[in-house]
């Protein structure tokens, strides 16, 4: 079932490309191109009929208002019928080849199936991946989609089979010249392999609406400024010449309102401009499929882009009915430790021989760091937080702290005095206003001494002193010491503080590996 509805997009992509295409010009066969979301359209009025039965006036009236609008992009998707026979976009005017194209482009509005009917009872009952069967389930539908698109190739090339594998050595003979020198291609694969990175990385850091909506909504009417400044050669990009198409650039009415597929498509994909999800969320949470279509590029990313929250799906039909009470538990446990638990950044750095201004900013920089923690320590009190809230510390290794004194005794040097001298003046230069640091506490230590200062905002800062004497020395065995200290030392004694009645050590194991996770560290 899964390869046929990946095969059914697929087959109206080639034949869209390899027949159709070519007997539009730039403009029309561009927009066009957007009268893919037929489909996902459907879906959207069917779903939105579930408010038939709804009491509250409000949001019964809300949900007609949004299918209205729902039924005019379908109207609008159907409205590629009409607009083809009506007009002579097409070259060939002839009611096969008409069909053939609503065909394919029904077809394409196949890509995304799984986004919009991943609630439907029906996909549902037929239709079953779970996310451990996804990867191999993908390997086996990359090689069909090849094998699809080589058939049509195939048919729609040569119409002979023979023939065409007698031109296939000597393509793939000449294919390095080819590749180099063909930049057309080179341009279109790269393209829309950088944009897809591009588009995953703005999701992931919740970039989406102004780097990802923003930027797939004024793809087509740029791609359109490009196609008639290229047309007038105020931009010459592509060689018209070699591409088997129209080159004209038309202005008549027709063409203009082939653009009305747009807005429809986007409209049908407005899902894209209202999703929250978490900061640096996985792929698989933001995409439906990992994978992009290079032909249909924008469309695919907008009905790609996941319309609510992924719930991952690890189990199988079998182990849900062994470990329901066992996996409910885990999961409240695990999602109540992530809303209680926020993460504890580390903020490290090394200290030799700097000069006073080196320390300054240094200082300046975790002055800063200060001051958002407290902030967002303060707005997470309040009764509705909606600021994302860190622990913070900051640690300074300070390498060959000490030197002898006249009495021979192992005394702080002048670069660790210099420090404690301007921390209060970086404080006030951070705050621009004056700060008084209290005292530190101060603590021997088996490596040399630690001052522990406690900052305007709350967190906590501590000083390393290293004894050389005592301790290996320089940058590389502090970044050694440090890791050691806040993933072993430290975690090792909230476990002990934390976890009781751990006969087998597993509760303490438990809690290390959470820790861990739960820990960045910055340098």
């Amino acid at each position: 079932m899964v390869l046929l509805l990946e095969s059914i997009p697929t087959a109206g992509i080639g034949f869209l490309v390899y027949h159709y295409l070519p007997h539009f010009d730039n403009v029309t066969g561009t927009a066009m191109m957007n009268a893919c979301g037929l489909l996902p359209g459907l879906r959207n009025v069917v779903s939105w009929l579930k408010f038939r039965n709804t009491e509250a006036e409000k949001v019964k009236l809300k949900g007609w208002g949004l299918m209205s609008l729902d039924v005019v992009a379908v109207i609008i998707q159907f409205g590629l019928i009409p607009y083809i026979i009506l007009t002579d976009v097409y070259r060939d005017d002839v009611l096969s080849e008409t069909i053939g194209i609503v065909i394919c482009l029904f077809a394409c509005s196949f890509m995304c199936w799984e986004n919009f009917f991943e609630d439907c009872e029906f996909m549902k009952q037929r239709v079953k991946i779970t996310d451990k069967q996804r990867p191999i389930l993908m390997i086996i539908v990359s090689f069909v989609k090849i094998g699809v698109v080589f058939v049509i190739g195939v048919i729609e090339t040569s119409k002979d089979i023979d023939t065409y594998f007698n031109m296939l050595p000597i393509a793939f003979r000449n294919i390095c010249p080819k590749w180099i020198f063909d930049t057309n291609v080179f341009v279109f694969i790269l393209s829309s392999f950088i944009g897809y990175h591009v588009a995953y990385t703005a999701c992931k850091l919740n970039m989406q609406k102004f780097s990802f909506s923003l930027p797939l909504l004024l793809t087509t009417p740029i791609t359109f400024l490009v196609i008639y400044l290229n047309s007038e050669n105020l931009l010459p990009i592509v060689q018209l010449n070699r591409l088997k198409t129209k080159c004209d650039f038309p202005m008549d009415l027709q063409t203009c309102i082939a653009y009305v597929f747009v807005p429809s498509l986007y409209w049908i994909g407005r899902h894209i401009w209202t999703l929250q999800q978490e900061r640096m969320a996985k792929i698989d949470a933001l995409f439906v499929a990992p994978k992009y279509c290079g032909v249909l590029f924008e469309q695919h990313l907008v009905l790609n882009r996941r319309r609510q929250d992924h719930k991952v799906n690890k189990n199988t039909e079998r182990d849900k009915e062994k470990d329901v009470e066992k996996s409910e538990e885990t999961q409240s446990e695990i999602s109540s430790n992530k809303n209680q638990t926020p993460p504890v950044i580390y903020a490290c750095a090394t200290l030799w021989h700097e000069t006073s201004t080196e320390m300054t900013q240094l200082m300046k920089s975790l002055f800063h760091m200060d001051m958002d923690f407290s902030i967002r320590k303060a707005a997470a009190s309040t009764k509705e937080p909606t600021t994302e809230t860190y622990e913070f510390e900051s640690h300074i290794l300070f390498d060959d702290a000490f030197e002898y004194d006249k009495e021979e005794r192992r005394v702080p040097n002048k670069f660790v005095k210099q420090f404690v001298e301007l921390l209060p003046d970086a404080a006030s230069a951070a705050h621009d206003t004056k700060i008084e640091i209290d005292d530190p506490m101060k603590y021997a230590i088996p490596y040399g001494g630690q001052l522990v200062y406690e900052l305007p905002g709350g967190s906590l800062l501590y000083v390393h002193l290293k004894d050389k004497n005592v301790i290996r020395h320089r940058k590389r065995w502090s970044q050694v010491m440090y890791m050691n200290y806040l993933l072993g030392f430290r975690i090792g004694l909230d476990a002990e503080k934390t976890v009781k009645d751990d006969q087998y050590g597993k509760k303490v194991l438990k809690f290390k590996f959470e820790k861990v996770n739960n820990s960045i560290i910055v340098q």
